[in-house]
């Protein structure tokens, strides 16, 4: 199984007591361990695995949730399945009588419980997994240093009282289109700055390359094409042969060490395709959903729902209503014709259908998007574990170009600023 290489929170509480069979990192409950025994606890490295019971277990570094006089309780995400098959997670949660050593800085933990263990998309696993760490408890307990115990619980309870930021549910401009076809976004009207050494501009607020003539007419370069155009919201024209300046800017580009490749809508394979891609530009979010040809209308498995069969986004019809329901980044949105108006739809008001699309059906990925779904429980307990990822100071470079000094602006509801005078995105901390 291919797990995340992840780590959770704060150091040390259970792990040891679970996984004390592989782990030196224990003592005993013992009235009599000293403080310098509890100093010289080696760190652990999470997560922890093991096998057991045909299954490929592994334990994420565990939180605790309350601790109210001499009992804690908390939690810990886990992954279970095959060791080289896609990983199924779930969360344990456990408690533990916590005895206090203050003189000597240790906390002796004892009564071990698991409570409960829930794979939201397996049930038939989560005994298997409660059984198998209940079975690496140590029977006596054990004695883990205070401030570890102290810090993870601090931690736990900053991020309760964390703020939440409301989401923003303004709904993009939605386009379709039945044949292949580019969204190029620009962040507002375009911004033009001169490309050195030449007669050219370049737009600064757009990731595509868009450059403009003296004369204004404009040129995109994108997956492998050149377009042209009289105005950025106008009609783009497929061109095989610019004028030699914007090819001789573009080359200028390319070339400079602080700019980003010319072309960065060239597909991931850098084969562009084997004709020019329709050009859609937008100034402001917006999204587009592809079919491969009119939109065809297919049965959704287990339910009475519809689906664009050849779209690549999820969108689903419910015929009771005639309304489309097509899913961008998690959110939902409605509309009664493809075309739109389209308007943003919560989680809780989307027909109950949804509820029991079949995991077997093509679809099914949207499941983690539909509360109270298996899948969607399943996705909450994966988004607790943080990504963590080594990388190399020397190696990794990134430059951003500025028009002029870097200028930061608010970015509402939060304490981070992001740059609004460069076409890559960056935000300050």
């Amino acid at each position: 199984m291919s797990f995340p290489k992840r780590t959770f929170l704060s150091q040390a509480l259970m792990a040891a007591a679970l996984l004390t069979a592989a782990t030196p990192a224990v003592l005993a409950a013992n009235p009599g361990t000293s403080a310098s025994a509890a100093q010289k606890l080696p760190s652990l490295n999470w997560p922890r695995n093991f096998d057991a019971a045909g299954e490929h277990i592994e334990l994420y570094q565990p939180e605790i949730e309350k601790w109210e006089g001499n009992r804690l309780s908390g939690r810990a995400a886990v992954a279970v399945g095959e060791k080289d098959g896609t990983p199924t997670y779930g969360v344990a949660r456990f408690s533990a009588q916590a005895d206090i050593d203050k003189p000597s800085g240790l906390v002796q933990l004892t009564q071990i419980q698991i409570d409960s263990v829930d794979v939201p998309t397996r049930p038939d696993a989560a005994d298997k997994v409660r059984t198998a760490l209940i079975g690496r408890l140590p029977p006596k307990g054990l004695t883990v240093p205070l401030d570890e115990l102290q810090a993870s619980y601090a931690v736990s309870q900053e991020l309760a009282r964390a703020t939440r930021v409301p989401v923003k549910n303004d709904v993009p401009q939605i386009f379709f289109a039945t044949t292949p076809t580019l969204l190029v976004h620009v962040d507002g009207e375009p911004v033009w700055r001169a490309v050195p050494g030449t007669q050219i501009e370049r737009a600064i607020n757009s990731r595509a390359l868009m450059l403009r003539e003296q004369g204004g007419e404009l040129w995109l370069q994108a997956a492998g094409y050149w377009y042209r155009s009289e105005s950025a919201g106008g009609h783009w024209d497929s061109v095989a042969n610019p004028p030699a300046a914007v090819l001789g800017a573009a080359s200028k580009l390319q070339a400079a060490k602080d700019q980003t490749r010319p072309d960065p809508m060239m597909p991931a394979d850098g084969k562009k395709p084997a004709r020019p891609p329709t050009i859609l530009l937008a100034t402001g979010p917006a999204e587009l959903v592809i079919t491969d040809g009119e939109p065809q209308m297919k049965p959704v498995g287990g339910v009475e729902l519809l689906t664009v069969g050849n779209a690549d986004h999820a969108v689903l019809l419910d015929p009771s209503t005639n309304q489309y329901y097509v899913l961008i980044s998690g959110r939902w949105f409605r509309a009664p014709v493809l075309s739109g108006p389209w308007e943003f739809v919560p989680g809780d008001k989307l027909p109950a259908n949804f509820t029991k699309i079949s995991p077997q059906d093509p679809k099914a990925n949207v499941l983690v998007s539909v509360p109270g779904t298996p899948q969607a429980r399943e996705a909450e307990i994966a988004a607790t574990i943080p990504q963590t990822a080594s990388v190399s100071r020397t190696k990794a470079t990134m430059t951003a170009t500025y028009d002029g000094a870097p200028k930061f602006e608010p970015i509402t509801g939060t304490s981070l600023r992001y740059a609004v005078n460069t076409g890559t995105p960056v935000i300050e901390v």
